[in-house]
């Protein structure tokens, strides 16, 4: 058995903000997904901006 050392706080920190974040973009990704599935039965299609919530650039 191999013994590895402790991780840092900061390490520690820094990993539960990247494990935060990619939890976050999974979550968002399944949300448009279902937002554009949701119109798939009537026919109604969302494009990727649309589903995204992007209305074009700020003036």
């Amino acid at each position: 058995m191999r013994f590895v050392p402790v991780k840092s706080v900061e390490q520690q920190d820094n990993q539960a903000i990247h494990r935060t974040r990619d939890l976050l973009v999974h979550q968002r990704t399944a949300l448009i997904n279902q937002v554009r599935g949701s119109g798939t039965p009537r026919n109604e299609w969302f494009s990727r901006v649309e589903a995204s919530g992007f209305d074009g650039w700020a003036a």
